[in-house]
């Protein structure tokens, strides 16, 4: 396996086309949603572009956001990292590991995090470039997730791990041995039963659900605080926010525990059972039952904040102060009032079937399997805001009023790439 620098090729736009009309006599190009299209759901066109790989038999498996940037990860290993708002592709690495099992990247502060096959890799955040990479001692079972210290996935035996990221950083070398990597393991907990949701992380606390129906809490230093058993076994992932950790079950029952002490806050049950990952925006929790809709759920306590479930939205996409977006059943992207949960308009994006489930900002992205991705906004709200960290917007000055939503400029101009030049692997290495 080897690790380049993709170059970020500016033919790609060549494909892409400078208008709709091209995009749409592409077979590698669906048609563009239009701002008249999409002024249906009052949303416009932030930016779009393409993610580097092979379009004619690469796939896109993950579309992710940490606050700033987008992750883009398709089947051939090639990840690509994109800046949210203006679209400007950073960097695009390859991993390797044509078709191997993957999961999704996660990034703190300075790395991205990634598992592609059987290796763990971390790459620079702002730059693409390899940190450290090796081979994991057990087979991967979920995507990892990440502090300021340590990393922790769980693994085919088991067991949930953490490794080192200082002890990392010091062994490496291009490419640790499984035995270099063994000793930056900081610790495993095992239990008898299988792991496969990701772990969630709160404060000094990682918790993460067993197939044996016992959700696990412990500390970043491994001890045990506390076990919650369930009825039947865990559905859906786990989501934590606000000291709270949320359960949901193949029995259609929402648990919410205090994430420090394990003491249950509230229960409900919501008819048909939840294989989605619950959503947290701010002190709300929306929770999508199969074959019933979305609810919304004062998060703190469990009171139901919608007189009905929206029926027929399957999954979360994203939140503006006065609208939740999500999918429906034909995969239309959907529009519900906030405040009553009415449906307020529907568009047919079935091509766009990658979504980012965004709770982190009023922000959505969605991309095709061949890698077109597209960012949309409300009119007028030019910066982003931050549900999670409302103290990372910017102070911007006042600027004058932004032309017209439907401007030919907007509607023609994919976004930019960050030139770059490819080095060849052994440069790599010696730096």
């Amino acid at each position: 396996m080897r690790m380049i620098k993709m170059l970020l090729a500016i033919g790609l736009a060549g494909w892409l086309g400078v208008s709709e009309a091209a995009a749409q006599g592409n077979p590698l190009a669906p048609l563009l949603p239009t701002n008249a299209a999409l002024s249906r759901l009052k949303l416009t066109r932030m930016w779009w572009g393409s993610a580097t790989m092979n379009a004619a038999r690469d796939k896109l498996l993950f579309l992710t956001l940490d606050d700033t940037l987008l992750f883009a990860h398709s089947s051939s290993g090639i990840l690509n990292c994109f800046d949210c708002e203006t679209g400007r592709k950073l960097w695009a690495s390859s991993l390797g590991g044509q078709d191997e099992p993957a999961f999704a990247p996660i990034a703190n502060e300075t790395l991205v995090i990634i598992v592609s096959g059987s290796s763990l890799f971390a790459l620079n955040k702002m730059t693409g470039d390899v940190v450290w990479e090796f081979p994991l001692p057990n087979s991967p079972s979920t995507a990892p997730i990440i502090d300021d210290t340590q990393v922790y996935l769980g693994t085919s035996d088991g067991s949930l791990m953490a490794f080192d990221l200082n002890e990392l950083a010091k062994r490496f070398n291009k490419r640790l041995t499984v035995e270099s990597a063994g000793m930056a393991i900081r610790w495993k907990y095992k239990i008898t039963a299988n792991i496969y949701s990701q772990p969630v992380s709160s404060g000094d606390v990682i918790s993460f659900a067993g197939t044996n129906r016992t959700t696990y809490t412990v500390s970043r230093g491994r001890d045990l605080r506390y076990t919650f058993d369930t009825p039947v076994s865990v559905s859906a992932g786990l989501a934590t926010n606000r000291g709270i950790l949320y359960i949901c079950t193949g029995d259609a029952r929402v648990f919410a525990l205090d994430v420090v002490t394990g003491a249950l806050r509230w229960q409900t049950v919501v008819g048909s059972p939840i294989y989605e990952t619950p959503r947290l925006i701010q002190d709300e929790l929306f929770v999508s039952p199969e074959e019933i809709g979305m609810f919304r759920f004062r998060a703190r306590d469990g009171a139901e904040i919608w007189n009905q479930p929206a029926r027929g939205v399957e999954k979360f996409v994203g939140a503006t102060p006065d609208a939740i977006f999500g999918t429906d059943r034909a995969v239309n992207l959907v529009r519900l009032s906030r405040q009553t949960g009415e449906i307020q308009g529907s568009l047919p994006l079935n091509r766009f079937t990658l979504r980012v489930a965004n709770d982190l900002t009023d922000r959505l992205y969605l991309a095709t399997p061949t890698g077109m991705i597209i960012a949309l906004r409300e009119p007028g709200r030019e910066l982003p805001l931050f549900f999670k960290f409302p103290e990372r917007l910017p102070i911007m000055p006042e600027f004058a009023p932004e032309e017209a939503a439907d401007a030919p400029a907007s509607e023609e101009k994919p976004a930019e790439e960050k030139p770059a030049e490819e080095k060849p692997a052994e440069e790599k290495a010696a730096e």
